[in-house]
């Protein structure tokens, strides 16, 4: 895994990969007019934990970002690079809402939030304890195993929940005017809007790589058989 000293200044970590410079600007971290500035100081301004920053460079610069063309590797993936992080945010996302959202405009956002949290928790841990293993158990007994019309019925099932998700995520973008933060917003409604920008694009990779790549390679074992 690729690491990023935190003492490396933005303009570096930007020149060391076009992957990097995307992921500083999701955090609101200029590398175009901060350059000099260093990654840690750079997160110290911006009220944002070190922590994360570091470890969303290290997840999406990877070499393991992008899976393999099997099954396992596939559902390895999803699992450690992006189901590990929505377990960790959503607690985060949702302090934050409960420390700001009572009494303000941000009380609709924060009620949608936690009705997504809690269908990402249910389907996450669904595909973590049920269909992923099921899958994996697929692979190593081959296609022989399948049930067709299970198997559809599922697809179609995981794939409504990512289109409900996708709709919550753009009606949360317009409940929070889109995530914009002014310099003299508080730290904690800075750090839930940045958090929520990561969420959104995470979940869109997430999903991307189940729909386009699981799902696809699914599909084409269901067109063998």
């Amino acid at each position: 895994m690729r690491k990023h000293s935190t003492k490396l200044s933005l303009s570096e970590i930007a020149n060391s990969d076009l992957r990097a410079a995307f992921i500083l600007e999701l955090f609101g971290l200029s590398f175009s007019d901060n350059g000099p500035m260093s990654l840690e100081q750079a997160s110290e301004e911006a009220g944002i934990p070190i922590e994360y920053v570091r470890n969303t460079l290290s997840r999406y610069l990877d070499k393991d970002f992008n899976p393999e063309d099997t099954l396992t590797a596939i559902l390895s993936n999803i699992v450690t690079v992006h189901h590990s992080f929505t377990w960790k945010v959503l607690p985060e996302i949702e302090r934050l809402f409960e420390g700001i959202a009572p009494g303000t405009d941000l009380e609709k956002a924060r009620d949608l939030f936690i009705k997504m949290a809690a269908n990402i928790r249910n389907h996450s841990r669904d595909e973590e304890q049920r269909f992923f293993p099921r899958l994996r158990e697929l692979e190593a007994t081959g296609i022989e195993t399948l049930s067709v019309e299970e198997l559809e019925e599922e697809l179609v099932s995981m794939e409504d929940d990512h289109a409900n998700c996708l709709g919550a995520l753009k009606r949360l973008q317009i409940l929070t005017g889109g995530y914009v933060i002014q310099d003299n917003d508080p730290p904690d409604y800075k750090l839930l809007m940045r958090l929520l920008r990561l969420l959104e694009f995470d979940l869109k990779v997430h999903i991307h790589k189940e729909n386009n790549l699981l799902h696809r390679k699914l599909k084409n074992l269901l067109e063998v058989k």
